[in-house]
């Protein structure tokens, strides 16, 4: 005969924000049928609970007692390839010396002298401002067995951190990112009870461009985490009548380090 399973009256019980169903599993051999023939029986979920463990213990020589058990989704316990995702667009600060575009500009008298976007101008130089700049932030929350985690792996999420992409790369899911426009920001690690790591990586995006344009100075090329910055000349503005300081020179700085992103995940 097949293995059947069967609830107890007892089975149903909650306690706090989990619970346990109880099921008799007869004409069976051994644990592992029976654990099948009671998780078959039992539902995947119960209420807003998700199935956690089985228990079995053995009555006699075919006749297994199992205890299911159900916990809240975020506290099921978590297995190998598992995988959790979170992301925030807040930005960052970050100091510009030139605008995208003057919109106005006004005087006491005559006509205000063309700055090329230039920001906070004054006779020592040009000083700029801080703003907002558009940043995607994640973190990726995996789970891999003990056997992929090492020292040699936790040396290499070392070795990475502070790097950019430098090759197309995916997140976990599926949002894709030229080469240069990722920066690891690191990760950190904790070995659960059943012998998991939680590995929670981090990182941040910037858009690469080919179209910058500062002052006369168009058609820039700069990858999400390179850094400009502009040299600045004093020319005369005939019409203003005055010295002023405009961009002459735009320099793009590799800042960070290229990393191979391919052996991010264990």
């Amino acid at each position: 005969m097949a293995a059947t399973a069967t609830e107890k009256w007892e089975s149903g019980q909650l306690g706090g924000k989990s619970g346990e169903k109880v099921y008799l599993v007869t004409d069976c051999a051994d644990e592992s049928t029976a654990r099948t023939t009671a998780l078959a029986e039992a539902p995947n979920t119960w209420g807003s609970l998700v199935e956690n463990d089985c228990q079995i213990e053995r009555v006699n020589d075919d006749t297994f007692l199992a205890r299911v058990t159900y916990t809240p989704p975020n506290s099921a316990e978590k297995e190998d390839g598992d995988s959790q995702y979170n992301f925030n667009t807040r930005g960052g600060t970050v100091h510009v010396n030139y605008s995208l575009g003057t919109e106005h500009s006004y005087a006491s008298s005559g006509s205000a002298p063309d700055f090329k976007e230039a920001i906070n101008v004054t006779p020592d130089g040009v000083q700029g401002t801080d703003i907002i700049d558009a940043v995607f932030e994640w973190s990726e929350t995996r789970y891999a067995a003990s056997g992929d985690v090492d020292s040699a792996y936790i040396a290499a999420l070392y070795g990475l951190t502070g790097k950019t992409n430098n090759a197309s790369f995916t997140d976990g899911i599926g949002n894709s990112f030229n080469t240069g426009e990722v920066l690891f920001l690191g990760a950190e690690g904790t070995k659960l009870p059943n012998d998991v790591w939680e590995i929670t990586f981090h990182f941040a995006a910037r858009p690469n461009t080919t179209t910058l344009q500062i002052g006369s100075i168009t058609s820039i090329n700069k990858e999400g985490w390179e850094y400009v910055w502009v040299y600045f000349e004093e020319v005369k503005d005939t019409t203003a009548n005055i010295t002023v300081k405009r961009p002459l020179y735009v320099f793009v700085e590799r800042v960070y380090d290229e990393g191979d992103f391919s052996t991010l995940f264990p």
